[in-house]
């Protein structure tokens, strides 16, 4: 039994919105979830935590207020703190490089310069 070619598309492309919907669906539970588990303060000091993410428990129970300052600036939601940091690195790495490339340009002029 062959299909017609209109009723293949119209499956493949139901098929195509059912996978994106679960796929948005369960993206959003898992945000949902995420940020249920971060906003409950005494599930920080839990041991299975602590397991589950030994160098940051270290962290908080070592340095707190460097834990706090790293927590605040690498948070994704506010725009001055994950999105902030990216731009200001990238700034910082792209100016490293056109610093490199600044000390190649004048040293190859003085090299250029001493030949004559």
């Amino acid at each position: 039994m062959t299909w017609p070619t209109w009723q293949v598309l119209l499956l493949t492309t139901i098929a195509v919105l059912l996978i994106w919907g679960v796929h948005a669906l369960a993206w959003r539970v898992l945000q949902f979830l995420t940020s249920a588990v971060d906003r409950l303060p005494l599930l920080r000091q839990t041991r299975s935590w602590a397991l589950v993410r030994p160098v940051r428990a270290w962290l908080r129970r070592r340095y707190p207020g460097l834990h706090s300052i790293i927590e605040a600036r690498l948070r994704p939601k506010p725009f001055n703190a994950l999105p902030l940091t990216l731009l200001v690195s990238g700034a910082v790495y792209v100016a490293a490089l056109l610093g490199g490339l600044e000390r190649d340009d004048v040293t190859l002029i003085r090299s250029c310069a001493a030949r004559l």
